[in-house]
């Protein structure tokens, strides 16, 4: 049986209330170093008045963490917004939530937050917020995620029918590097990799401007996988991809 439980996932995540946000920290002591190297990864999002603001708030010298930390700093798997959709054992429509056990993860693409019951969410909204509490009602979210690893306890079964399933992926994992313009079963492993982490792809072999973007965008969101956001296929990005 699992040491991590939802009920445990949602007390932590409910009592960091107040920890400050900034992008790519997993509930570390936020550092002039580490912003200047999320700057250098992400200039347009970790830009010169993100990191200003940073300042002015007071988050340098505290510990902060982004959406993502909130869940990985509990579980121990770092896993950013995508992975955790691609990694998930079931995913639930936002139309269930009344169902859902106490932990379950709540995703819409690119952020992640934490179900704590009675409609309310704990979530590391952005520089702005920082963890707060929300209205499960008024988050646009898409769907509640769970984990073969975390136990959870279920008073109400959601339909079966409605839940997606994970399965393993029927193509064949590339041996190359693949990039724009590559074709073939193995860009087909690519594209099912990115279908699971949420990206809306036709998988038809075509390594071509859609799978580029898609793959860019799962590059920028694993921080703590330290990627290069170049639209290549390599090692580091299949494992990536793959991590559980």
């Amino acid at each position: 049986m699992s040491n991590l439980t939802g009920q445990g996932l949602a007390n932590y995540a409910e009592s960091k209330k107040g920890t400050p946000y900034f992008y790519g920290s997993k509930m570390k002591v936020l550092t002039e170093d580490f912003m200047k190297s999320m700057h250098a990864a992400y200039p347009t999002v970790v830009t010169v008045a993100y990191m200003a603001l940073a300042r002015t708030k007071k988050q340098v010298g505290k510990i902060n963490v982004d959406c993502s930390g909130l869940i990985s700093a509990y579980t121990l798997k770092t896993l950013g917004s995508a992975q955790l959709y691609s990694q998930a054992y079931a995913r639930l429509p936002i139309s269930t939530w009344k169902q859902w056990a106490v932990g379950v993860v709540v995703w819409r693409s690119g952020h992640v937050g934490v179900y704590l019951g009675n409609g309310k969410v704990a979530e590391a909204k952005g520089i702005n917020y920082g963890v707060v509490i929300t209205d499960i009602e008024k988050g646009k979210w898409s769907y509640g995620l769970t984990f073969s690893w975390i136990d959870y306890t279920i008073t109400t079964p959601v339909d079966s029918s409605v839940i997606t399933y994970k399965i393993a992926n029927p193509y064949t994992e590339p041996t190359r590097t693949l990039k724009k313009g590559c074709t073939g079963q193995d860009v087909k492993w690519l594209q099912y990799e990115l279908v699971e982490a949420g990206y809306k792809l036709t998988i038809d072999g075509d390594f071509g401007k859609n799978t580029d973007k898609a793959l860019r965008n799962f590059q920028q969101s694993c921080k703590s996988a330290k990627l290069d956001v170049d639209g290549k296929c390599g090692p580091a990005t299949r494992k990536a991809l793959k991590a559980s």
